[in-house]
């Protein structure tokens, strides 16, 4: 798939090839000052955000696959993703790796080092920093917190 990227009047214009009829599509991203382009930035992302989630799962994930199952030349996606949300496809990866490591530890079933295991990090203090990062507590004292949360019933319990 051939992709070229142009900004025309404020307005991001995409260039794809599409094998399927032979001809060039046009995609277009509209500038982000308006409330229709903040609310396709958010789908933008949230898809992109899902695509990575269905990677992770098929233990398939990299920018190039991320790129292919969007659709999009890797060059292109990142440039559009750092655009508009001001972060790397990595970034982002690791967002959705620790926002799944947050939901695992809210059902206590698993141990640290099976949930490290399950979002696809190796290293555990490196889990363990960038969990701090994003969320403030470590994975422990996260998971503490909200049994204690839940405890005093101040939670509803997770599935």
């Amino acid at each position: 798939m051939n992709m070229e990227s142009l900004t025309i009047a404020r307005t991001e214009l995409i260039l794809v090839w599409d094998a399927t009829v032979g001809a060039y599509r046009l995609q277009t991203y509209p500038p982000s000052t308006s409330d229709d382009a903040c609310s396709h930035r958010a789908d933008f992302i949230e898809e992109v955000r899902n695509a990575i989630s269905a990677l992770l799962k098929a233990g398939d994930f990299s920018s190039p696959a991320l790129a292919q199952r969007l659709g999009y030349n890797q060059m292109t996606l990142t440039r559009m993703l750092f655009r508009l949300s001001g972060k790397s496809i990595m970034e982002l990866a690791m967002e959705v790796r620790l926002d799944q490591a947050m939901e695992l530890l809210k059902s206590g079933r698993l141990s640290l080092g099976e949930i490290q295991q399950r979002v696809g990090i190796r290293s555990t203090s490196y889990f363990i920093l960038q969990f701090r990062n994003r969320f403030g507590l470590s994975p422990h004292e996260f998971q503490r917190q909200w049994r204690r949360l839940e405890q005093e019933g101040r939670l509803a319990a997770q599935p």
